[in-house]
């Protein structure tokens, strides 16, 4: 019986969990845990999200990949024109955020190019 109580009740946060880790619309903040990246802010509106970093204001569309990865696709992105340096950096998989985890308005992500390649982790803060 209290095996059973445990599952339920790990079946049921995790289910929570899941639910709430998700971006939703809104402004946000990105702050790195290495000091090399600046941090970015966000807004995100459907499945949208418009960097808006020093004014600049590109538009990236999400592409959830599983209930807690997703990548953003530019929506300007040329693939005709690709350089060979992004040809090899691009075979090395692409780029994608996982969700860690998630406390009140804050998700923990890690940024990575596969799935053992690192290339930062931070945190996204809900401030609107």
């Amino acid at each position: 019986m209290y095996r059973l109580f445990c599952i339920l009740t790990v079946f049921l946060f995790s289910f929570k969990c899941t639910d709430k880790c998700q971006l939703r619309n809104g402004k946000y903040k990105m702050t790195f845990d290495d000091r090399i990246y600046s941090d970015k802010y966000f807004l995100i509106k459907d499945s949208i999200l418009i960097n808006q970093t020093y004014g600049l204001n590109t538009e990236y569309r999400i592409e959830r990949l599983s209930d807690k990865t997703f990548r953003l696709i530019s929506k300007n992105e040329k693939t005709d024109s690709i350089s060979e340096l992004e040809e090899l950096l691009n075979s090395a998989g692409t780029p994608f955020y996982e969700i860690t985890g998630c406390e009140n308005d804050t998700l923990k992500f890690i940024f990575r190019r596969n799935l053992h390649i690192t290339i930062s982790s931070g945190k996204i803060i809900r401030t609107e």
